[in-house]
């Protein structure tokens, strides 16, 4: 048992930056030529629930595009503009360290104006056609402030250059103005259903040896209601037992008995152990498990389709799918005494601060009840690099449940830390353990910068459609 949080560096460096990387994916060619079709509008926004494919969407886009690549990660926290820009002036940094950007800070009045300033300058910077993907959009708080900082961003783009918006939900009405003017087009979740012919093709990539009849097939596809991760799920179970997943108990039922009754003591023990780390290298696992062989496990898992996804990048952070870290947490706060929990979350806390995912540590201080070490937290952390505008509103809500019991008692899941034990899912964890400096290699025919967060799109004329057609952006094909 870890009875005080680790004396490190505290010096917060996020892990939104990177694109996951994704095996044993089927290109979806129909969702590709789409995408190719809607290369006319600077952003494109791909609204489906979680499992719907959109990330693997974009990331096989970006693939295609032989263009650099920006891939930025939302959270809670962006919902901040000082924040916001920080991170986003970070990433810029790292691939334009030349660059004369602006500086935010406390005292600026009218975020809008200077947000046009800022994408100016920096896009003034940006050579040649780029891609730029904004995943997990749904973490910005309704009504905050960068959603119109978006807007700027999208009517500010270069016009060789295009955004990827990635959401489950729809552009918010801070962005209607630029709907109005056809700069965003929308790609919804009826679009990304499964097909029968990309039903096919996936059944014969996971099962190779196992030919599924079309019938087969099309029951899937019917029982999962063309979602993908729900068809991925049921390909792992004889179709004639198939359970009808049309709610979240099912759903779980289904992982139950597919995933952890499947599975042996040691991958069980390690998965409800490590799904406490929203975002983990293979070192902080080894931390939280003790298990001698982390790396050789977390391959297995990866092959295993475990609902694990590793960031392209040198030291790989890996993350559960949303869904599968929502029934893991779920199952373990079901599963574990009160005292377990506790010392699980104490443990995770500890790691995660550390690692310098600080408001994942301070959300499991705070659900542990453990308040002398978020007190602790707060005090390492403040006097260092998170004083500035940029984190005073994310450590303001650190301690923001403190007074309000949770409705289930000691050890139950409750707040950002536990993301997943309710109907609504929060943010993905905040921040890494590495420098923020962004990896610079070749991917396939391109060069590839594998950033987290970013932009949006351009000038022009905004009573009509803009003519993108000979604006030198490539084809995905």
């Amino acid at each position: 048992m870890i009875s005080q949080p680790p004396q490190t560096s505290l010096t917060p460096v996020s892990t939104k930056w990177g694109a996951p990387e994704i095996s044993r994916v089927h290109a979806r060619e129909r969702l590709l030529a789409q995408l190719d079709r809607l290369a006319p509008y600077p952003c494109t926004w791909v609204t489906a629930p979680a499992g719907y494919g959109k990330t693997c969407l974009a990331s096989a886009y970006a693939e295609r595009a032989a263009v650099p690549s920006l891939w930025y990660t939302l959270e809670r926290s962006d919902s901040d503009v000082a924040t916001f820009f920080a991170d986003f002036g970070a990433g810029l940094r790292a691939i334009m360290p030349d660059a004369p950007l602006l500086q935010y800070s406390a005292d600026i009045q009218n975020p809008a104006a200077f947000a046009r300033a800022y994408f100016k300058r920096a896009f003034a910077h940006l050579r040649g056609p780029h891609l730029l993907v904004l995943d997990d959009y749904q973490e910005v708080a309704p009504g905050a402030p960068l959603h119109g900082v978006i807007g700027t961003l999208i009517a500010t783009l270069p016009p060789d250059t295009r955004l990827v918006v990635l959401s489950r939900a729809a552009p918010p009405p801070a962005l209607a103005r630029a709907e109005t003017y056809d700069l965003v087009a929308p790609l919804g979740a009826e679009d990304l259903r499964l097909t029968l012919a990309e039903g096919q093709a996936m059944a014969r990539l996971r099962h190779p040896h196992e030919g599924l009849s079309e019938e087969s097939v099309q029951m899937l596809l019917a029982r999962s209601d063309g979602w993908a991760a729900g068809f991925v799920l049921l390909l792992r179970h004889p179709v004639e037992d198939l359970p009808p997943p049309d709610t979240t108990e099912v759903l779980f039922e289904y992982f139950t008995q597919e995933v952890l009754r499947g599975a042996d003591e040691e991958v069980r023990r390690f998965l409800l152990r490590t799904v406490w780390l929203p975002s983990m290298t293979a070192e902080m696992a080894r931390r939280m498990t003790g298990h001698p062989r982390v790396e050789p496990l977390l391959r297995s898992l990866l092959q295993g389709n475990y609902f694990l996804s590793r960031t392209d990048a040198p030291d790989a952070l890996y993350r559960y799918h949303q869904l599968f870290r929502q029934f893991l947490l779920h199952h373990a706060v079901s599963a574990w005494s009160a005292d377990e929990l506790i010392r699980c979350r104490r443990q995770a806390a500890a790691i995660l601060e550390e690692g310098g995912q600080l408001d994942a540590a301070a959300a499991l201080w705070r659900e542990a009840g453990d308040w002398n070490s978020l007190t602790g937290l707060v005090r390492r952390a403040a006097p260092r690099s998170w004083s500035g505008p940029a984190r005073k509103a994310s450590m303001s809500g650190w301690g923001a449940s403190r007074t309000r019991p949770s409705p289930n008692g000691p050890g139950s899941c409750t707040g950002r830390g536990a993301r997943g034990c309710t109907a609504t899912p929060s943010r993905r964890a905040v921040s890494s353990s590495k420098p923020t400096e962004i990896s610079r290699r070749p991917r396939t025919s391109r060069e590839c910068f594998w950033l987290g967060r970013v932009y949006a799109k351009p000038t022009g004329s905004r009573s009509t459609k803009l003519n993108r057609s000979n604006t030198g952006w490539p084809s995905s094909r």
